[in-house]
């Protein structure tokens, strides 16, 4: 979600048309990030899922009220997407408006956000999004309902990576899901270890960056101290009030 968050956000500002896909149930396929989305805008494909292998399927569904697509992919022509292997997928295509916009917002600030969506019955689509400072914004229709995600979407919001859990509720399954943008790595020293950590980083996904002593005791204090509790830091430094700074 957070990858075409920046060009989902000016439509639901503008409350314009538009679809957004993604995996709400997984069998299969190796594997997928929680986050990954495709975005259906002017007939247009932004993003990635399943790679690429229900792009069809999704341009077919992306129109004005929210659809659940069953996706099953062979494993020839899911290796053929660069997937490890088949599987069967439920994928959600709901209007972009339907996506709360403080979920939206969120996302294009690359800070977590806690998304509930009923993903069957009558308000097939319906979200709420719930962040870190507890601001909340959209409605299930129930008022009890409405209650009962709030409650599993703050149950979630203290978690370290991006995971769902699915409840029964009066309205129908609701699935909740916490986005957490990709980790963040900072290593202190720069060194062939620094970059090798940076290559495996890079191949996982996540954000890494390397800074030096020279950057000063302070920098990397105030560095480090923006680190969540999702990322990690990584000291190769042996100027030890540098080292501190960072560890502190």
């Amino acid at each position: 979600m957070f990858s075409v968050a920046s060009t989902a956000l000016p439509t639901a500002v503008a409350g314009g048309g538009g679809a957004v896909a993604r995996v709400v149930s997984l069998r299969g396929f190796g594997g997928r990030r929680t986050d990954e989305a495709v975005l259906v805008v002017g007939g247009e494909l932004t993003g990635s899922l399943l790679g690429g292998a229900a792009d069809a399927q999704i341009l077919a569904a992306a129109g004005g009220t929210a659809v659940l697509l069953d996706v099953a992919i062979a494993d020839d022509a899911a290796v053929g997407c660069g997937l490890a292997c088949g599987g069967q997928a439920s994928v959600l295509v709901q209007p972009i408006m339907q996506v709360p916009l403080l979920a939206w917002r969120t996302l294009g600030a690359s800070e977590p956000v806690v998304v509930a969506t009923l993903v069957g019955g009558d308000d097939l689509g319906r979200s709420i999004a719930v962040t870190l400072d507890g601001s909340l914004d959209g409605s299930l229709g129930e008022p009890s309902v409405t209650l009962e995600a709030v409650h599993a979407c703050r149950s979630l919001l203290d978690r370290a990576k991006d995971q769902s859990a699915t409840a029964m509720t009066e309205s129908g399954p609701l699935i909740v899901t916490l986005f957490r943008p990709p980790a963040r790595v900072l290593v202190v020293g720069e060194a062939s270890l620094a970059n090798a950590i940076a290559a495996q980083g890079g191949l996982l996904g996540w954000s890494t960056s390397i800074v030096g002593e020279a950057l000063g005791a302070e920098a990397i204090a105030a560095q480090s101290g923006g680190l969540g509790s999702g990322d990690a830091l990584v000291v190769l430094s042996h100027d030890l009030p540098v080292s501190c700074a960072a560890i502190a």
